[in-house]
């Protein structure tokens, strides 16, 4: 599994859009919360089409593998986003987050420059999650580059429809 390049993102999804008239909306199997705003429950996302059915395996998943309580303290249920249209924090590119292709998950205890040394979702309780991830097709940043732990995005096989 591979990260898809913005080319072939592009070439496969078009522009991104200012628009969210190309998404649809993921109803979730269990409630999550704003992270930024816990209070603020959610209870469907928007995504991109293409992502659809892999995420929403990966949290039904989730739902099977862990407890309420375990989704609450591992803090699964803490929804970073999906669609933001806007360039990459770091560098010139698109963001996946753009196209509704990526998600994010506990942003606050998995921050954009931490490694695994500090980002939580990098610990041995987490994998069950993580592997989830992997097996539909969603690639973590945070295994690859060993930064961005929260952020989950959508892989060349996933967007091209190779092997999921």
């Amino acid at each position: 599994m591979r990260k898809a390049t913005t080319k072939e993102i592009i070439a496969k999804v078009g522009q991104p859009k200012q628009s969210t008239s190309n998404l649809v909306r993921l109803r979730l199997p269990y409630t999550m919360k704003l992270a930024w705003e816990t209070k603020t429950k959610v209870n469907s996302i928007l995504v991109h089409p293409c992502i659809k059915r892999s995420l929403e395996n990966v949290l039904v998943g989730t739902k099977e593998c862990y407890s309420t309580d375990q989704i609450e303290n591992l803090g699964l249920n803490l929804f970073g986003g999906t669609y933001n249209y806007r360039p990459m924090r770091v560098g010139t590119e698109w963001s996946r987050h753009s196209w509704a292709i990526a998600i994010d998950i506990d942003p606050t205890r998995n921050a954009l420059d931490w490694g695994k040394e500090k980002a939580l979702i990098d610990n041995p309780e987490y994998e069950d999650f993580r592997g989830l991830m992997r097996a539909n097709g969603m690639i973590s940043l945070g295994e690859v580059y060993n930064y961005d732990w929260m952020h989950f995005e959508a892989s060349f096989e996933l967007l091209y429809g190779l092997k999921y």
